[in-house]
This record gives C-alpha cells, structure tokens and sequence, in this order.
C-alpha cells in the first residue's frame, strides 16, 4: 500500500523581541542619559565644542542640554547628540579618566565619536566607545564637569551604568 501523505510541519513561531526595560522599540527620543550610581544626568552646554562645557548635574529641574537623540551608527553602535547643542559625545583612544572626552559641535562622524550601549541589570547600561573601548562615568559628590569622563579598564564600575529616560 502507499504510504499515507502527511502535511509538513507548521512553522515555527517568529521569536517574541526582548523588550527589557521599555526600548524594544529603539531608545527614547529625546533621552536622558542619568547615573544609577551618582544620579547626574549627562549634559553638553550649547556654543562650545571639545572637552569644553560637557558634564553631569544632579539638580531636581531636567534642562534642555541634558537631553540626547541616541541614532544608529552602524555595526551596532550609535551616535549620541545632545538636543539643545547639537553636540556629538566623544571619548578619545589616547586619554584617560576625564581627558579625551567631551562634545563635538559639528564635523565628520567620527569612530570615536560612536558609542555601544550594553544592557546590564536591572534597565542599567554601560556606555562604552567603538573606537577607545572607554566606559563612560559620572562619579559621586561631584559637580559639573569634574568627575566625568570615561574610563578603558576592564572592570565595570558602578559609576559607569547609566539608566536611558524619556526626557
């Protein structure tokens, strides 16, 4: 006798994104980029470029130079630029701690001025450059520009994750 016909196999069904922490649909637009460990919230002053005016502030009021569009970049990176100052946040290869990090006004899209933003626990990222591998940080009980930069050890720090927010 024949053998009996038999339908092929459903297919399986397309795998559900991981939507940990509300950015399945991309980062939020404009965002704020704030320390978990030292609460400051990123920011780069308008009419200035360089290591000039970029820095963190942990005042109650989220003003316009603390916003930030997070853009793909490619190759699973992102360039991040401030809202108010068109500035293009940046951590050079041959600095470290707070030398070699800041915003730049204008220009090319360099590689040290992409970023890959790595999910850790709980909705906490590292900030952490294509081109330097330096991790950004805000550290604590310090204000403005002092205390900011972005560090190329190993070790993950805690005041180098940063919780993404809806400005």
């Amino acid at each position: 006798p024949p053998a009996p016909v038999t339908a092929p196999p459903a297919p399986a069904p397309a795998p559900t994104p991981v939507c940990e922490c509300g950015h399945c649909n991309g980062f939020p637009s404009p965002a704020v980029l704030r320390n978990s460990h030292s609460d400051r919230r990123l920011y780069a002053r308008r009419g200035h470029s360089g290591e000039d005016e970029v820095g963190a502030d942990d005042g109650n009021t989220v003003h316009a130079d603390q916003k930030w569009y997070i853009a793909n970049a490619g190759n699973g990176a992102y360039t991040i630029t401030n809202y108010h100052s068109d500035r293009r946040l940046f951590a050079q290869d041959d600095n470290d701690a707070q030398d070699g990090v800041g915003a730049m006004a204008s220009g090319n899209v360099w590689d040290d001025q992409k970023w890959y933003i790595e999910l850790d626990a709980d909705c906490k990222y590292g900030i952490r450059n294509y081109h330097s591998g330096r991790r950004l940080f805000a550290q604590r009980n310090k204000i403005w520009d002092d205390g900011v930069g972005a560090m190329a050890s190993g070790t993950f720090w805690a005041d180098q994750k940063w919780f993404i927010e809806e400005a």
